[in-house]
């Protein structure tokens, strides 16, 4: 019988694809770092170093460079093992480009090493003797939990536990731990790369730290983590954590004599006074300025047992200012991090500072311009933002082009972060071309304070959410809003912005104004899920006809590296459970950069650069078959041998992990599809009719109305009691039941006898059911449809029977 129902299924592949267009945001590396340094090349650092003027448009210029940090081990040279009591510092002097080598998992190396300068372009790998399997893979963070597989490189005096030479090149750190012996009070720089040259051709260059642990105790003096004044450099997956100093300014990183391009992505950074600082002392290098900065997915975290009040306080009075401070950098990318627990102590409690200073006088040239914060989650802080346009106390170049952009800043309050000023933006001799945009921010007191002279060129301020609070936008001297906008920044774009009990006489026209955010239509206020719901009044708001504040899908892709995505039954749009083999849906932003469907059987496990896998309870990696790919979905078949139980769904487009989410595989789990592609209503399916004269006879049970724009149902008539109706219904996630036995078809509370149930043949993953309709339904209307497999229960369709 299942042969003439085959022809049934072309309307099928339509019913798989619910499209929705989204742009892929992703910056992807677009240059590998250098090998050499050539006079062509030294001068166009110099060139690229410089402070940039003269630059055309508000927008700020991204880095020029993107670093190429790939795990790629040197072939060819020969491996250094070094023992438990070897003589390091021997092992780096004889290491030769392309060499490896390994340090004695576990074992402590004490003393003052060097990285010295070597003839030649190949890289050397320092790392730990133990196997790639005992670390996390490339792009995972590592962790304390580590320290028993990585080899320690302790100092036990004031100098630095491993110091890169001038002019040392092309070495990479994997797997090791650096800290302090626990007998030391006091020391300035754990790690230092670059002493301080004033030559561009002397800087050391191309030195990744990876997946290494830097770490005081929590009772030293450690001023700095690390200072890293190199070229091409980068510290990626790695932890640096106690770095703080009492009555002193203490970074887990500080950059001051780099001129970049520099890379610090997916690290954990603790530092009392700044997590990390670019500039706080003048370069050593004339008109030097740290450029094209990648900063992303980093933790800038302090712990609350260096807060006095706090029950945790372990009673050391470090000094406290910020999470990140640019004092002298340009074209910097500050993008997916997480800045978290910042209160007013040694300054105000600003999470963020963008505040250009000259810092000893001899440096006229410092700015901060071009800089790109977006996608940030700063959460547990006294204040925000804080910005000026020129240093108030030396010379210095104005601040520029400033895009804050889609951040979260969560718990900005003034009282519970140290009596700090609970002000979301603070803005002090105006600066050029801001702009602050699509933000979500919950604070304290005002929304923004304006001071010092008015802005020489543009500022923007739209589809913003945020509370009022006292003052709102206020400009000293001018009071609030529209007074203060004109007379700082005369022209200024203030568009839909959503300001929490402010007042409409005050601000500009097209700005909203409800009286509490529990009129703002989130999510789920009291819970943290501040993504706008559908009745939202904000909803598509935006001057872009996006959602006013967070888009949500491009902050969590940003912060952790991939988006969720969520993976249901391709028929019934149920996620619960997902049968093997059966046929899916997930949905999502960015899984694809084009909409193309297979064209061939079997189906290909790559479509349009997009690969689906499935890891199982086994930890077994699964390439999944594909239908349909495109921005926001993606159709895929769960592989037969995947094992049941919980298993990770991963979704790659172009080599790059974009979405990754959580799905329970069982034997069976129905789903119906749907004439309309909804997992409700109508199903997909037929009426097949054998006469009493032999003759088979198909009917639908569902049209397309062109004239209401939508699939109406075609009454069953079941005709004479000598007919034999079956209704056959399409599915998936049912072919591997038990036996007839445990299948049935309920038809307005009604059992019928279920006569088949499996794969339909015709279509992949597609499972049909059939069964003979019984007399006693005629004349009900309309009825609900519901397939049980196991016990498993299928989503709710309808019929009508005449």
């Amino acid at each position: 019988m299942k042969s003439i129902w085959r022809k049934e299924l072309i309307f099928l592949v339509g019913l798989l694809a619910l499209l929705s267009l989204v742009p892929n945001c992703r910056i992807t590396d677009s240059q590998a770092a250098t090998t050499t340094y050539t006079e062509e090349e030294i001068r166009k650092m110099a060139e690229r170093a410089a402070p940039a003027v003269g630059v055309a448009g508000s927008e700020p210029e991204p880095p020029r460079i993107f670093l190429d940090t790939t795990y790629v081990p040197p072939a060819g040279g020969q491996t250094i093992a070094v023992q438990a009591g070897g003589d390091l510092q021997a092992a780096f002097n004889q290491a030769r480009p392309g060499d490896v080598i390994t340090l004695e998992a576990g074992a402590t190396f004490t003393g003052n090493f060097t990285l010295p300068a070597k003839a030649g372009a190949g890289w050397i790998f320092i790392r730990t003797s133990a196997p790639d399997s005992s670390l996390p893979r490339p792009g995972q963070r590592i962790t304390p939990g580590h320290a028993s597989v990585l080899p320690k490189i302790v100092t036990s005096n004031a100098d630095p536990a491993l110091n890169v030479a001038d002019g040392a090149h092309h070495y990479r750190l994997v797997g090791l731990e650096f800290t302090v012996a626990p007998s030391l009070s006091l020391i300035t720089n754990l790690i230092m790369v670059g002493d301080g040259t004033t030559s561009l051709a002397q800087l050391p260059h191309n030195i990744i730290f990876d997946r290494v642990y830097i770490h005081g105790n929590p009772t030293v003096n450690l001023r700095r983590g690390m200072s890293v004044n190199g070229a091409s450099s980068a510290v990626i997956d790695s932890h640096i954590s106690d770095c703080h100093e009492e009555g002193r300014d203490s970074q887990a990183i500080l950059v001051f004599n780099s001129p970049g391009p520099l890379r610090f992505t997916n690290n954990y950074l603790e530092g009392s006074t700044e997590n990390i600082m670019f500039g706080g002392a003048d370069p050593n290098i004339n008109n030097l300025v740290p450029s094209d900065i990648e900063f992303r997915r980093n933790h800038c975290f302090k712990p609350l047992s260096w807060k006095a009040d706090d029950p945790s306080y372990a009673g050391r009075d470090w000094s406290i200012k910020n999470l990140l401070e640019l004092k002298n950098a340009q074209r910097i990318l500050i993008e997916g991090n997480i800045f978290e627990n910042n209160w007013a102590d040694s300054q105000v409690g600003f999470a963020i500072l963008f505040t250009v200073r000259n810092e000893g006088g001899t440096a006229p040239w410092s700015v901060v311009q071009d800089v790109t914060f977006i996608n940030n989650l700063v959460r547990h802080s006294a204040g925000g933002v804080n910005m000026h346009g020129t240093d108030d106390v030396n010379p210095s170049l104005p601040t520029s082009r400033i895009r804050i952009s889609n951040n979260l800043f969560d718990d900005i309050s003034g009282p519970r972060w140290g009596n700090g000023s609970g002000r979301l933006f603070q803005i002090g001799t105006v600066l050029n071309d801001l702009t602050i945009e699509h933000n979500t921010g919950f604070q304290s007191n005002h929304l923004a304070v304006v001071d010092g002279s008015p802005s020489s060129q543009g500022f923007t301020f739209q589809n913003n959410i945020t509370a009022n609070n006292e003052f709102g936008f206020f400009g000293s001297g001018q009071g609030t809003g529209t007074n203060a906008l004109n007379f700082y920044f005369p022209g200024a774009i203030f568009l839909r912005n959503v300001i929490v009990g402010g007042r409409s006489d005050l601000y500009p026209s097209d700005n909203s104004f409800p009286d509490s955010f529990a009129n703002v239509g989130f999510v789920d206020l009291a819970g943290g899920n501040y993504r706008l719901a559908s009745t939202s009044p904000y909803k598509n708001a935006g001057t872009d006809g996006k959602d006013i504040g967070v888009n949500f899908d491009v902050l969590n892709l940003a912060l952790t590296g991939t988006t969720s995505v969520t993976t249901v039954s391709a028929a019934s749009y149920a996620g619960d459970t997902i049968a093997m083999e059966s046929i899916v849906s997930a949905f999502g932003t960015g899984l694809a950069t084009s909409t193309q469907g297979a064209l061939t059987t079997p189906l290909p496990t790559e479509l349009g650069g997009t690969a689906v896998t499935v890891r199982d309870v086994f930890n077994v990696v699964w390439p999944c078959p594909l239908f349909f790919i495109s921005p926001t979905q993606v159709n895929f078949q769960i592989p037969i041998l995947s094992g049941l139980g919980n298993s990770e769904v991963t979704v790659s487009s172009g080599g790059n992990i974009v979405a990754k989410g959580m799905i329970t595989v069982a034997r069976v789990s129905p789903g119906i599809f749907t004439a309309d592609a909804s997992g409700r209503g109508l199903p997909t399916g037929f009426i097949l009719r054998n006469r009493s004269n032999g003759s088979p006879v198909v009917e639908p049970i569902a049209i397309f109305d062109s004239s209401q724009n939508k699939y109406v149902a075609v009454p069953i008539d079941l005709g004479p009691i000598s007919d034999q109706v079956f209704l056959v219904l399409f599915g998936t996630g049912f072919r591997y039941h038990g036996g007839l036995a445990s299948v049935a078809l309920n038809v307005g509370g009604i059992g019928n006898e279920v006569t088949f149930a499996g794969q339909q043949g015709g279509f992949v993953g597609l499972d049909q059911v059939n069964a003979r309709l019984q007399r006693v339904l005629a004349g009900r209307g309309e009825v609900d449809v519901i397939l049980t497999v196991e016990g498993v229960r299928s989503n709710v369709v309808n019929l009508v029977i005449r």
